[in-house]
C-alpha cells in the first residue's frame, strides 16, 4: 500500500486502486479487510507520515502511529468495540509465522486447494502448530466479545479458517 502511494504521488497519479478480490479466489469475509480499507484510505491522505516501519504484533517492532489510528478508527466507527482492530491486524499478521514466503499470498492459503501436493510448499509441523496456537490465542480473545458486536461471527469465522486449514497442510 505505502509504495502505491508513493509512486502515485512520484509519478503525478491522482489515485491508487484498493481491491480485495484475491487471486484465484479470496475465502475471507469482508471484516478482515476493512482495516486494510482504512489504511489504505489514511496512507493517501497522510503520506508524509508513512514510514517503511511497520508495527506487527509478533515482532513487536516499534509501534507505527498511523496504524494504531486504524485500529482505533474501526472500533469506534465500524465495530463499536474497543479492541476489534488490533485483533484484526494480529489475524492478518499470522503469515509471518510461515517457513516460506509465497509471492502475492500466504503459503497456507495457496497451497490449501492443493493440499500436499507439492513438497516445497508444506509447511514445517512447528510452523503448523506455532499458527494454531496463535491464532487459537486470537479466537480466545475474540470470545470476549459479545454476539452482538458488528461482523463478529465473520471474524470469529476468519480465524477459525487458518486453524483449519493449518491443520490441513
Amino acid at each position: 500500500i505505502e509504495s502505491a502511494v508513493r509512486a502515485c504521488k512520484l509519478y503525478g497519479g491522482e489515485g491508487f486502486l484498493l481491491t480485495d478480490w484475491g487471486d484465484g479466489g479470496n475465502p475471507q469475509f469482508l471484516p478482515a479487510s476493512l482495516l486494510l480499507y482504512v489504511y489504505g484510505a489514511s496512507c493517501s491522505w497522510n503520506l508524509t507520515t508513512v514510514t517503511d516501519c511497520r508495527y506487527n504484533y509478533i515482532s513487536n517492532c516499534k509501534e507505527f502511529a498511523l496504524i494504531k489510528w486504524c485500529e482505533e478508527y474501526v472500533d469506534e466507527f465500524i465495530f463499536k468495540a474497543k479492541g476489534i482492530g488490533k485483533l484484526l491486524h494480529k489475524m492478518a499478521n499470522y503469515y509471518l509465522l510461515e517457513n516460506n514466503n509465497y509471492f502475492n499470498g500466504t503459503l497456507l492459503w495457496c497451497n490449501f486447494p492443493n493440499i500436499n501436493s507439492h513438497p516445497l510448499y508444506r509447511h514445517d509441523k512447528e510452523d503448523v502448530k506455532m499458527i494454531i496456537t496463535y491464532m487459537n490465542g486470537i479466537l480466545e480473545e475474540l470470545s470476549q466479545y459479545s454476539d452482538s458486536v458488528p461482523y463478529i461471527e465473520e471474524i470469529r469465522c476468519n480465524c477459525e479458517m487458518v486453524i483449519v486449514f493449518s491443520k490441513y497442510i
